[in-house]
Parts: structure tokens; sequence; C-alpha cells
């Protein structure tokens, strides 16, 4: 029993880990392009509060962390934050842009050194199709394709490495081009880490999310409210 309790805890552990590294680098890179629907006022801060959620309920929230989400006078996001409830420094996210795409993102420690970095390359539509992840040396890492389906609704990600594409992650955007569902695979054991799904409950004048609820295979884990600042205030 001892045994098969270790394994399950094992597993738990490493499907934490691996979702939460997606979740950073996808969070980081999934919207390559600002804004640009005609008469949508530009954004110059966003402060996201992240709230952890104890058994489902919603009366328990815990503030866990922050971000603050910087923009420039073109309306990209070119620095990300993440600070605890403490306001200590975790980790931030430099972003550079070429012709409107993301082409680059540099992650940051705590102590403002680079860590490593991910080149992007995009379609003639600006959807991107590959992400490459380097140490700071230039080391490389990790790479992955990335396909489309459903209009840009749909988006597929598999490594770079594989002869045949088999997509380790599977993502579905809302209409407004947020998070809706990430699915991820273990693709060496065959097998499902997990599902999270986001639920959007609340959106300002601009139709720009405030409140938003995430789950993990189901289960209410936590809440995000999100503070924004547009270059007109």
């Amino acid at each position: 029993m001892t045994t098969n309790l270790l394994k399950g805890m094992t597993k738990t552990i490493k499907t934490i880990v691996v979702l939460s590294q997606i979740f950073i680098f996808i969070t980081a890179c999934h919207q390559n392009k600002k804004d640009e629907a005609i008469g949508m006022p530009s954004i110059s801060k966003i402060k996201i509060e992240r709230y952890r959620v104890t058994n489902e309920k919603k009366d328990t929230l815990t503030l866990s962390s922050y971000i603050i989400k910087e923009f420039d006078s073109l309306g990209n996001e070119v620095r990300s934050i993440y600070y605890t409830k403490e306001d200590s420094i975790m980790m931030q996210f430099e972003n550079s842009y070429t012709h409107g795409n993301k082409t680059k993102v540099t992650w940051r420690n705590k102590n403002n050194v680079i860590v490593r970095y991910v080149n992007m390359t995009y379609n003639k539509d600006g959807k991107i199709i590959k992400s490459e992840s380097f140490k700071a040396d230039g080391k490389f890492v990790e790479g992955y394709l990335h396909r489309w389906k459903d209009n840009g609704k749909i988006e597929e990600k598999g490594p770079l490495n594989d002869s045949i594409f088999r997509p380790n992650s599977i993502y579905s955007y809302t209409d407004f081009n947020e998070f809706e569902t990430l699915i991820e695979y273990d693709l060496v054991n065959d097998s499902l880490y997990g599902q999270f799904q986001w639920k959007y409950t609340e959106f300002d004048s601009n139709k720009n999310w405030l409140n938003r609820e995430v789950y993990f295979n189901e289960k209410l884990t936590s809440l995000e409210k999100r503070e924004i600042k547009y270059l007109a205030d």
C-alpha cells in the first residue's frame, strides 16, 4: 500500500510540475498579436490577482500571487512580472516583437538573471507554428510545432523532434482570443495528465475580462481577478 501511495504521489507531483511549466509558457506567448479591433482603447497595464480556492468553495479565497503586465504605446505586452503575495518578484518575462508578432520571450528569475528564452516563428496569417527554447548560453533545450484548426480556435502543440506529429497539448480559445481549455498528455506513457478550463464571469465596458474561474479536471481550483488600466485613463 505504501509503495502504491508513493507512486500515486509521485505521479501527482509530476503532473502538477509539468502542467505548471506548460501554463507559464503558454501564458507568456499564446496571444502573439495585440488587439487591433477598430475603436478599441489601448491598454497600458494589467494586474492579475490569483486566488486559491479551498474545497471548491468560492468563499474560501486566499491570495496566492499576482502578475503585473506592462504594454507599450502600440498595445504590445512587453513585460510580465510575477510576484508572491508578499510582493517579492518570483520571475519575469520580456517580450520582443517583429511586425506585431511576439517573436521572442526572455525568462528572468527573481534576481533578474536570464534563465532561458523562447524564439517563435509564424505563418503568413500571424499564427505561431514553431517555438524553440534555449538556455541563456544559447544551448537548445526543446522545441514544439504548433498546428491550428477550427479557424484558429484550436491549437495543437507537439514535440519538434518527433518523426510523426503528436500533440501533447491541445488548447481551445474563446471568440475573444482567451483560453477556454487546455488538455495535456503524457506521450511517453500514452496517458492523460489533466485538463484545465477557464470560465469568464465578468467583463468591463471594452469587453475585456475582469474575473475568471480556473478548473482542473472539472474541479474549481482558483479565481483570477484583473484590473486594467487604459492609456486614455
